[in-house]
């Protein structure tokens, strides 16, 4: 079918092939999105997008997130490194975390935060490989408790 002019349609519209547009794509819907499957706009796969991106809010991201400037690209990922039971003055690890991707060389990692008790005066040590991360720690605090390290990796792929 083709159509010279505009075409209103009251229900939805089930397409089997391949929607191509020639102008703007638009949609009023205001749905928040929350997760992978919920918002205005959805897709089963991914996303192309020649031009620029501009976000009015977050950014978030399952496994991490590429950015490309010419022929390389920066890979930033990050995750939780459970550290356990701290004990005052002792050394602890090492604990070992795993990257959702392999880097071309070893990426900057950096611990961003830590919770729980006990971890107030941990130092860590940590020795990144392009795989994932081993760290140790240190309590030079007096105080013992459970601990959790938030940490984010940068770095080439």
């Amino acid at each position: 079918m083709t159509v010279g002019g505009g075409v209103g349609v009251t229900q939805n519209i089930y397409a089997g092939g391949v929607i191509v547009a020639t102008g703007a794509m638009r949609t009023d819907d205001a749905t928040a999105s929350t997760s992978t499957t919920t918002g205005a706009l959805r897709s089963g796969g991914g996303l192309g997008v020649v031009g620029d991106v501009n976000v009015g809010g977050s950014v978030k991201s399952n496994s991490g997130i590429a950015t490309y400037s010419g022929q390389s690209a920066q890979y930033i990922s990050s995750g939780t490194l459970v550290i356990g039971s701290v004990a005052n003055g002792a050394n602890v690890g090492p604990f070992n975390a795993t990257f959702p991707v392999t880097y071309s060389s070893a990426p900057i990692v950096v611990g961003i935060s830590q919770s729980g008790s006990g971890g107030e005066n941990l130092h860590y040590m940590i020795t990144p490989t392009t795989t994932g991360f081993a760290a140790r720690a240190k309590n030079s605090g007096n105080s013992t408790g459970s601990v959790t390290m938030q940490w984010i990796a940068i770095g080439p792929v």
